[in-house]
């Protein structure tokens, strides 16, 4: 993959007015057309994110989260995930392509890949709830995430439902991952666990 970095005052940066919490954003520029691999792609760090106060542990950490991003990790990228197989988990129209999809996702996933589940009996403090989640449902995720829960009846893995176009559906659910790299917010020493590899 050939990755292009820069730390420019674009896109979700806030045009420098320093009233967005975005440390850098990422994203696949090209894809090679026979398996959908990305092979191009571009991470930014906002200029404004960049201080003294950040130390060397953390940039490298938030490097290795948007590069994942770049390659893989991202609402844009999971209509064209595949299985073990090389077969196209979502279903392709004549010409290569999955559903197009509506308003910010130019196309959509199947259920194979994120499903969306409701909970009717989700328990909070003052009884149950109705929670709705998307999973992702990939069978080596769902693998690696029963093994290190312990659960074998582990359906799928939560990605992120809070945070906006930028960390919503783009990351694990951070009440459930904690210090995983691959959550909304970067903690120091994020661990980059099997479940995201």
């Amino acid at each position: 993959m050939i990755l292009y970095v820069s730390a420019v005052v674009a896109g979700s940066c806030g045009g420098g007015s320093g009233s967005t919490s975005t440390i850098a954003f990422a994203t696949t520029c090209q894809m090679e057309s026979a398996l959908d691999r990305p092979i191009a792609g571009s991470v930014n760090f906002c200029p404004s994110a960049i201080t003294d106060k950040v130390t060397d542990d953390f940039i490298i950490a938030t490097a290795k989260h948007e590069i994942i991003h770049a390659l893989a990790f991202s609402p844009s990228l999971y209509p064209f995930w595949r299985d073990q197989n090389g077969k196209p988990r979502t279903d392709r129209d004549s010409n290569g392509y999955p559903p197009r999809g509506s308003g910010y996702y130019n196309y959509m996933w199947s259920d194979s890949t994120i499903k969306q589940v409701t909970y009717n009996d989700w328990q909070v403090y003052k009884g149950s709830v109705s929670h709705t989640v998307n999973l992702v449902v990939t069978p080596t995720v769902v693998a690696e995430a029963a093994r290190y829960f312990d659960c074998s009846s582990l359906v799928g893995v939560e990605l992120e439902n809070q945070g906006g176009q930028g960390t919503q559906l783009s990351h694990w659910e951070k009440r459930i991952l904690g210090n995983e790299v691959m959550t909304g917010i970067i903690d120091s020493n994020p661990t980059l666990s099997n479940i995201t590899l």
